[in-house]
């Protein structure tokens, strides 16, 4: 069996080694030029259902040598006030790291030949027996089965369920990594979030004296700080906040700054079509207020290995593979968007949210079980 990936981001390149570990020939094709280094500073967390995942595959203790270990999750008031606090079990493995360095692990963990950039892809063609993706040089690539792993945006998903616009979240994003040293102001493996009046502040380590700070405020769709305005606009914003929110403000520069809007998309009823399916951001965009973006798409990878390891019947295998992931990432989605409306309330609302996020952390501990799945 062949399997053709449009998209090389986190979704697309876990779904190739996947299946490449459960016997499935795959080939990413990426528009981009260098995977790797085309993503810009940002950090993620890779809960412990991915890093699971990642173990199986192979992969964790190299991503864990250019990451951070996460032990303690830790809700504050915009003052510092601690609201709630739980702890990662420990059996389990929470990290943080930036996107560049896990889409290096990823793109050297590829079998050689397996990752072909610089292709973008303009539509799909599929018969019976087969499913071609047609590039926008002229080229095809066709195999038994064609994953779009193509993002937010996804060309794949457009064609089969149309071209509806994702929806804006009501808030974009500043963030960056800057540098610390031994005496950083947060401990090494803290996550911490500040939930301030319409908007918050996280930060956490995502690498040997790296720590990732993201803050956001509610605004309209496309209302960015200009270009060389970002780091006051930081520091004026989180001036009177907790004092690491100043401190690690005051480490970052101007141009590793940058601004996203953030978006989702309804959940779909349904997902692909006869050879076509999708994984990641173009089957379950979320926002990333549940810090599960990637995870999901990580657990989407090796499902959907797993139903095309043993498939006799490829759409068959697909559409189980969907009903299978669909439920559990469709929740996610909603629990996320629930949170990010929550991380954007002020005055009275925002006061009765904080003396409500005193007992999440009791919450959070029993429902762990959410995140201690095997799905390899």
């Amino acid at each position: 069996m062949r399997a053709v990936v449009v998209g090389g981001g986190i979704a697309g390149l876990t779904a190739a080694i996947a299946l490449h570990d459960r016997g499935v020939d795959a080939t990413v094709y990426e528009r981009v030029e260098d995977v790797a280094g085309s993503q810009i500073g940002a950090g993620l967390g890779l809960a412990y259902n991915a890093t699971r995942v990642l173990r199986r595959l192979g992969l964790l203790d190299r991503i864990a040598e250019g990451g951070a270990r996460c032990h303690r999750f830790e809700f504050r008031s915009w003052k510092g006030n601690l609201l709630s606090a739980w702890t990662v079990p420990p059996s389990e493995v929470q990290l943080g790291i930036t996107r560049q360095a896990l889409h290096r692990i990823l793109v050297d963990a590829l079998p050689a030949g397996s990752l072909v950039a610089g292709k973008t892809c303009v539509r799909f063609e599929q018969e019976p027996s087969s499913v071609s993706a047609i590039f926008e040089d002229g080229t095809s690539a066709e195999g038994d089965v064609l994953v779009g792993a193509d993002g937010l945006r996804s060309t794949i998903r457009a064609q089969i369920r149309g071209s509806e616009p994702p929806r804006y979240a009501g808030f974009s994003v500043l963030r960056t990594v800057v540098p610390v040293g031994d005496d950083a102001a947060l401990p090494a493996d803290v996550f911490r979030l500040l939930w301030g009046k319409g908007g918050c502040l996280g930060m956490y380590h995502v690498g040997p004296g790296l720590v990732y700070i993201f803050g956001w405020v509610k605004g309209p769709e496309g209302e960015h700080v200009p270009r060389g305005q970002r780091k006051q606009t930081l520091q004026q914003r989180y001036r009177d906040w907790s004092p690491e929110a100043a401190a690690l403000v005051e480490l970052s520069t101007e141009e590793a700054i940058h601004q996203t809007d953030i978006y989702d998309r309804k959940p779909l009823d349904d997902w692909g079509e006869g050879r076509v399916t999708f994984a990641g951001d173009a089957a379950h965009p979320m926002t990333f207020n549940m810090g599960q973006g990637a995870c999901q798409g990580i657990e989407d990878a090796v499902v959907l290995a797993r139903h095309l390891s043993t498939a006799s019947d490829v759409p068959a295998a697909l559409r189980a593979y969907e009903s299978e992931r669909r439920k559990r990432a469709d929740k996610f989605t909603e629990m996320s968007s629930r949170v990010s409306k929550m991380s954007l309330m002020d005055g009275w609302r925002s006061s009765l949210r904080n003396l409500l996020l005193k007992g999440v952390g009791k919450r959070i501990s029993r429902g762990e079980k959410m995140l201690m799945v095997d799905l390899y």
